[in-house]
Formats: C-alpha cells, sequence, structure tokens
C-alpha cells in the first residue's frame, strides 16, 4: 500500500535521518516509521555517500511509501548530512532519528497528543531504551513524570531533567519555526559532541516545553561501532577530551556564556567528563599520594573545570561532598573517597545501596 504525503499545511511532524553505510538497519528503521498509528509525518532521508547498497535501500521505500523523501549527497558528515535535512523539512515539528535505530509505534502520534495537550510547546523531550535490553512494552510499563514549563524561568528550573539528554538528539520533537527564525544550523567546524552544540543552541530559545522520559525511542547498540569496543579508560579519555574540544572550538566568549548560565552544560561537565576523568586518574595513581599531586595539577591547570567546581551547587549528597572538597583543596580526602567509589563501583549491589543513601 502507497502511502501519500500529508498535505503541508497539516504536516506536523519532520523525521530527519542520516544515513551511511547502513543497508542492514535502514529496513527496519523505516519499517518502524511506516507502522506508525499516525501518518501525519514526513521522512526526510540524507544519504550521507554511501559506499555500500544504503541508496539502493532508501530509493526502494521511496517508490513504495509517498511519506519518505530521499536527498544524496557526497559524503561531508552528520552536521552537513543534517543541516540538509532541516533544510528540506515542512513538518511543524522535527524529530532526528538514527538510520539503525527505531521508534514505537505510537511515538508520533502520542507525543502529538501530549503537544497538542500543553499547547503545543517548543520543546518536547522522550526517553529512549536501549534495543538490546528490553522490548518496548517492558520499558513501557514504568512509570515516567511529567515536567511541563511555560516559561524560561520554569524551563531553567527543569533543566537538571534534560541532563542526560543534552548531548542526544533522538527522542526530541523541536518545534521548526524557532529553529528557522534563529537560523539554528549544526556547526559544520564541531568534530564532536556537535548534538550538544545544536541542543545547547535551541535551548537558549526555549520558552515552553514538556519532558516526558518515556522511552519512545529504541537506540541499537551495536557490537562492531567503536564505542561499544572501547574500554573504559579509554571512554573516559575521549568523553573529557572531546569535552574540552568542544569548548576551544566553540571560542572562549561562547564557552565561558555556558559556563556562568547553562546549569545543564555545567552538571554534564561535572558529571561526564570531570568526575569521570578524577575518578580514573585516582585509581590509576599507585598510590593516594601521587593520587592526590596528580588531581591537584589536575583541577589547578584547567580553567574550565575550576569554573564548574566553583559554580555547581550539586544535586545530591555525593555531588556536594566532593565539590566541597575540591573547593576547600581537601585533595587527599578527596582522593580517598574517590577511591572508595571506584572500588564500590565493581560490587553493583553494595554500590547501589551507597549510592541510594547518599542521594537521599
Amino acid at each position: 500500500m502507497i502511502m501519500a504525503i500529508a498535505d503541508d499545511k497539516q504536516l506536523m511532524v519532520s523525521i530527519i535521518i542520516l544515513c551511511y553505510n547502513i543497508e542492514q538497519y535502514i529496513g527496519e528503521t523505516l519499517q518502524s516509521l511506516i507502522n506508525q498509528s499516525s501518518q501525519n509525518f514526513e521522512v526526510i532521508c540524507v544519504n550521507d555517500g554511501s559506499k555500500d547498497n544504503t541508496l539502493e535501500v532508501l530509493n526502494k521505500y521511496a517508490e513504495d511509501y509517498g511519506i519518505i523523501k530521499v536527498y544524496n549527497q557526497p559524503n561531508a558528515g552528520v552536521s552537513v548530512a543534517r543541516n540538509n535535512g532541516i533544510a528540506h523539512a515542512k513538518g511543524k515539528y522535527i524529530s532526528f532519528l538514527d538510520g539503525d535505530d527505531l521508534l514505537h509505534p505510537n511515538f508520533i502520534q502520542n507525543v502529538l497528543a501530549l503537544a497538542e495537550k500543553n499547547g503545543w510547546p517548543d520543546l518536547i523531550n522522550c526517553g529512549y531504551c536501549n534495543l538490546s535490553e528490553n522490548s518496548f512494552d517492558q520499558v513501557l510499563n514504568r512509570e515516567m513524570p511529567l515536567y511541563v514549563f511555560h516559561n524560561s524561568d520554569e524551563f531553567i528550573k527543569n533543566y537538571d531533567k534534560l541532563d542526560y539528554y543534552v548531548n542526544s538528539i533522538g527522542s526530541k520533537l523541536y518545534k521548526r519555526e524557532i529553529i528557522i527564525d534563529n537560523h539554528i544550523k549544526y556547526d559544520v567546524n564541531i568534530k564532536n559532541m556537535e548534538d550538544m552544540a545544536f541542543n545547547l543552541d535551541f535551548f537558549s530559545y526555549v520558552n515552553s516545553g514538556v519532558i516526558h522520559n518515556v522511552p519512545y525511542y529504541n537506540y541499537r547498540i551495536r557490537e562492531n561501532s567503536a564505542i561499544h569496543r572501547m574500554t573504559l579508560p579509554k571512554y573516559i579519555e575521549r568523553t573529557y577530551n572531546h569535552q574540552i574540544d568542544f569548548m576551544n572550538r566553540i571560542g572562549e566568549r561562547r564557552a565561558n556564556y555556558l559556563l556562568n548560565n547553562s546549569n545543564v552544560f555545567v552538571y554534564y561537565f561535572w558529571r561526564h567528563s570531570i568526575m569521570y576523568k578524577a575518578l580514573f586518574l585516582v585509581s590509576e595513581a599507585k598510590n593516594l599520594f601521587i593520587a592526590q599531586k596528580t588531581i591537584k595539577e589536575f583541577f589547578r591547570k584547567n580553567v574550565s573545570v575550576k569554573m564548574v567546581v566553583n559554580k555547581l551547587m550539586g544535586r545530591n549528597r555525593t555531588d556536594k561532598v566532593f565539590l566541597y572538597l575540591l573547593r576547600h583543596q581537601y585533595y587527599l580526602i578527596f582522593c580517598e573517597l574517590a577511591k572508595l567509589k571506584y572500588c564500590l563501583s565493581n560490587n553493583a549491589k553494595l554500590f547501589n545501596i551507597l549510592k541510594n543513601i547518599m542521594n537521599r
């Protein structure tokens, strides 16, 4: 059955899919869109110079299903491809989907119902689950809190609900009007964490939104992916270096602005970069005195790290304790607790008990 494209005036969502050498997965991804309970959307597939049969698969689906449009370009990278997709989008909202991931059959219907109920907000943020972990039905049975904000002040207060999603564009609906009116694009000069840069640009214009972390987005973890093969030390080093590289590329002025004004950025930098790096440095040191010296040098020579430590209030007892120790330069005690935290992480049951106590 051939589905026709909805009338542009009524088109609600443009789903942009970046495609590069994914012939093995793209069919299943497109099928998850064809099976949507609501058809008020278009699918924009940007083939970024694939060397396999991805383009052939895309063209076959486009012939059979009118909601699917294919745009082919020479290989130019993620940012150029997504900007190309944005330029062709016509929906009220834009959503991004990786070419090997899946959407729940009711994603469009349920998210649009949520948007309509809350006055068509600027941003709708849902959650995600790993394709290898659970079926949609198992995960969707969990109760998830709903957060609604109607102005920029309320959005800032709810920033912390987005901390694990600031570096991801999946499972979000962005109002296209905001993207177009404010000339928001992917920065082609940023090669790492480009999704974070896009999100932070968009977030600065958001006045209303809904955060409902129901996992409608199913993220595929491929065994042959670079991240999946990465050891923990390499992952920590990569995350921290990418964060520093991101701030260097966006320029000192903009980086300082984010550190001074974006609670999401500051907390993300603390939790996913600084603390990971600090725990790794402590774990690799031969003894606590060497660890103390290493941590002292690390926090003293990095201006951005010092800004985060001095600015962040901390959301739970663990964060507050570590931040207090660093601000008052109690590096040896910091190393002792960090070593304990790192060791306990190898005992999942004991670590979870301690974490629950510390996070109260």
